[in-house]
């Protein structure tokens, strides 16, 4: 599989495998093992802060959620 273009998110440790060989691996609100192994934790936001991550502006992001 190309993981070159490739977003992961999940939470769990069975989860790890896929964050971590993802361009992009979020892990979303996760427990605290994979918080400290994942690539990219995120707590505080929901799914709309992987468009953060990508660079979207949050003017994009409301655009595009109406």
């Amino acid at each position: 599989m190309n993981w070159d273009q490739t977003i992961a998110c999940g939470d769990g440790a069975n989860d790890l495998l896929m964050l971590n060989h993802a361009a992009l691996g979020v892990a979303l609100h996760a427990k605290p093992l994979v918080r400290k192994q994942a690539p990219c934790p995120m707590n505080n936001l929901g799914l709309d802060g992987i468009l953060y991550l990508l660079g979207m502006t949050s003017e994009e992001i409301r655009a595009v959620s109406v």
